[in-house]
């Protein structure tokens, strides 16, 4: 046998036993970076192994240890500046030591995430939203819709959340919209009776042995609603408010899976028309109303998510009816389309349409069509700079100019990775912003966004609705935390026009950064999937004023305004119209203004010198008094006026 070489064995032994003696903590997962907007929580992890346990941990901040942060987990909360800077780990064995990569926090104080309140702490299926003042106090309410619970398999109720005015909301749960679980899908505001009280529509789909598919709410002035029409069953889905044949009165369109509903209202509800848009097997979850080529008359784009999908694009002929465009690249460009929205986004007067495509189905652009202004939309492909060539599962979006710089800016919602905020460069071109929570936070189920300034500071908040076919989830709520730029908001009460001023279009122009800035918006509800707030938002930059105010109505009367100043609420009540008629030798004189309010009409011999006639008070549906007036002046004028009560 040959002899046993110790030398060799003892050199192995000694050399197992110092390797063992030098292990530290191998570390298998690093802190990562981290960009989260104030008020939000962050959590710093890490992961080792070792061969000499246990291990001890200790976190520090800018190299500085953080009393009882001692575990692998390091969870911060109520974020503020103070807490951006590097995080790192320390890890202890009973070998030795090793310290962890840093983590940079990088904290964007452009935006609050709000963290308390049932508004963003109850776990629901949101899949629909809407901003509007129900209660009529000049702050927005938010109405959530939500889809049925995927895991249970059950219905669910919606939530109505009341505005306090203080930044925070009350959960409202004695009311119609909250008392029935359903498949609920969308809700659009609307003063559909011209009462001055916001009425709701709220739609949901044939599951679950529902048969009726629209519900019409009418607003009882006093916080409590009063179902008025429930009929038809199928899939609806998203539904948008437009007088679309100039009535005086708001009509609606509803999305569905199928052939698409269109209503007329005539003043006494809605009347569904018989001749339906859309096609028998198209599949719509939104819709939105726009006057695509100036000329007055409200048109529809539906996007549809049919495979293949081919977009809708309905002109308004004038005449009562719609004209279905059947060329170019915006109904013949293949998307899986889901939401829409129209914006001026390169303020030149017209509007611009925004295509979200992907959803739920696959990894596609979003398309921008550019209008020329005489309603020719053109597909830009290159222009956009980072919107152009991002792709993903795009489902909502939202414009609005978020930091009041003059220019509309997107935030889109997506599955598979964070959400996205896009920043208008007022060049053509729009950055992605890659910092804070609107653009990090964890994404699993986001469904709908919404703009609006809740907190009526002039700076749009942004709400996104989470948990629709997923799983339960917490909505989310960012408050805009404002800069120096200035703003203006509009809201418009019609009179001639129907009361929500649904179809108005707001042009201002002002002295912004050196230059003149010429911007329009055009008041809607929406896009079906999530509803937009019944008034006009402008930011201003620098200017000192705003130069002028142009207000084009749908009734076609055109007010003008000039040396406005900037940071304020500017409501306008739509002036009324007075006409005269002559019926078997004998003329008549009566007023269209707006239901519940008090006019005074006065004449005058010379245009100068005015005497009060009569107080005429607006009681009808329709808008329109009779008025008492001498017949025997031989040369008189007549005028009605009317303060803001």
């Amino acid at each position: 046998m040959k002899p046993l070489n110790y030398r060799s064995v003892a050199g192995a032994i000694l050399f197992v036993v110092m390797a063992d003696a030098l292990a530290q903590p191998v570390i298998t997962r690093q802190p990562t970076n981290q960009s989260v907007s104030l008020g939000a929580s962050v959590k710093f992890q890490v992961a080792a192994t070792t061969t000499s346990p246990p291990i001890r941990y200790q976190w520090r901040f800018a190299a500085a240890e953080l009393a009882g942060q001692t575990n692998s987990t390091l969870n911060l909360t109520n974020i503020q500046v103070i807490n951006a800077g590097s995080y790192g780990a320390v890890l202890t064995d009973g070998s030795g030591s090793i310290t962890s990569r840093l983590a940079l926090l990088e904290v964007d104080a452009a935006f609050t995430k709000i963290t308390t309140g049932g508004i963003v702490t109850d776990i629901g299926t949101a899949i629909g939203c809407a901003w509007g003042d129900y209660d009529g106090d000049g702050f927005f309410d938010l109405l959530v819709m939500n889809q049925y619970d995927p895991v249970t398999g059950l219905a669910q109720k919606n939530q109505l959340f009341r505005n306090d005015r203080n930044g925070g909301f009350t959960k409202i749960t004695n009311t119609l919209l909250t008392d029935e679980a359903r498949d609920w899908r969308t809700c659009a505001w609307a003063d559909y009776d011209n009462d001055g009280d916001l009425d709701a529509f709220l739609s949901s789909s044939d599951g679950f042995g529902y048969s009726s598919q629209r519900q019409l709410f009418k607003n009882n002035g006093d916080g409590t609603f009063e179902r008025v029409s429930a009929a038809s069953a199928g899939n609806s889905e998203g539904a948008v408010w437009a007088d679309f044949d100039r009535d005086g009165f708001a009509d609606l369109f509803v999305a569905r899976y199928g052939l698409d509903w269109l209503f007329k209202n005539d003043g006494d509800g809605l009347s569904e028309l018989p001749i339906s848009l859309g096609g028998p097997r198209e599949d719509s979850y939104g819709a939105v109303w726009g006057d695509v080529n100036n000329d007055g008359w409200p048109d529809l784009f539906v996007p549809v998510k049919s495979d293949p999908s081919t977009n809708r694009l309905y002109l308004n002929d004038g005449r009562g009816w719609f004209q279905n465009v059947v060329t170019g690249s915006v109904v013949s460009d293949i998307g899986h389309s889901f939401g829409c929205g129209w914006a001026d986004y390169d303020n030149d007067g017209s509007l611009d349409l925004f295509v979200m495509n992907g959803g739920y189905i696959g990894n596609e652009r979003i398309f921008v069509y550019q209008n020329d202004g005489s309603g020719s939309l053109s597909r830009m492909t290159n222009q956009l700079g980072e919107l152009a060539s991002d792709t993903g599962s795009f489902v909502a979006c939202a414009l609005g100019d978020y930091d009041n710089d003059g220019y509309v800016d997107l935030f889109v919602t997506k599955l598979g990775g964070p959400n996205q905020l896009y920043h208008n460069e007022g060049n053509g071109a729009f950055t992605r912003i890659r910092s804070g929570s609107l653009a990090n936070d964890e994404n699993r189920t986001p469904v709908n966004c919404t703009w609006a300034d809740y907190d009526n500071d002039g700076f749009l908040d942004l709400f996104v609705a989470r948990g629709a076919n997923f799983a339960p989830e917490k909505n989310l709520l960012y408050r805009n935390a404002g800069n120096s730029n200035g703003w203006i908001k509009l809201r418009l009460i019609g009179t001639v026009s129907n009361r929500s001023a649904i179809g108005a279009k707001i042009r201002i122009e002002t002295a912004t950064r050196g230059r003149q800035l010429r911007q329009m918006r055009e008041i809607n509800t929406g896009n079906g999937l999530a509803g937009s707030p019944l008034e006009a938002h402008f930011g201003v930059g620098d200017a000192a004023e705003i130069q002028r105010i142009r207000i084009e109505w749908p009734s076609g009367n055109v007010q003008e305004f000039s040396g406005i100043l900037p940071k304020q609420i500017f409501r306008i009540f739509e002036p009324s119209r007075l006409s005269f008629s002559q019926t078997n030798g004998n003329r008549q004189l009566s007023l269209k203004g707006a239901r519940g309010l008090t006019y005074q009409i006065q004449s005058s011999s010379d245009l100068a010198t005015w005497f009060p006639l009569a107080n005429v008070t607006i009681t009808n549906r329709i808008g329109v008094a009779p008025v008492t007036y001498s017949q025997e002046e031989v040369k008189r004028f007549y005028r009605a006026a009317q303060a803001d009560p």
